[in-house]
């Protein structure tokens, strides 16, 4: 298999991988804003989504920028895209 193959594959399995990440990371954070295993909603649950959000919002986006730029840097280059590890 040519080396660009191998590359073009690696890529597909990294972009799989990013898809997967975010779809279990919106799962997670449904469950944490709606599940109460309680059943004692005290708060609406608008008004704790929203104070979570307002909350977590700045690091949720500084931590997604970081995530994005190291991804960016691997995505890209044919050394880095299957990490530290590989060969």
């Amino acid at each position: 298999m040519p080396r660009n193959e191998v590359f073009r594959l690696e890529q597909h399995r990294v972009a799989v991988g990013m898809v997967l990440a975010v779809i279990i990371t919106a799962i997670m954070l449904s469950l944490a804003a709606f599940w109460d295993p309680e059943k004692t909603l005290v708060v609406p649950v608008a008004e704790r989504l929203q104070t979570a959000l307002r909350t977590d919002v700045f690091v949720i986006g500084w931590l997604a920028a970081a995530i994005a730029n190291v991804a960016r840097l691997r995505f890209f280059s044919i050394k880095s895209i299957a990490g530290s590890s590989a060969g």
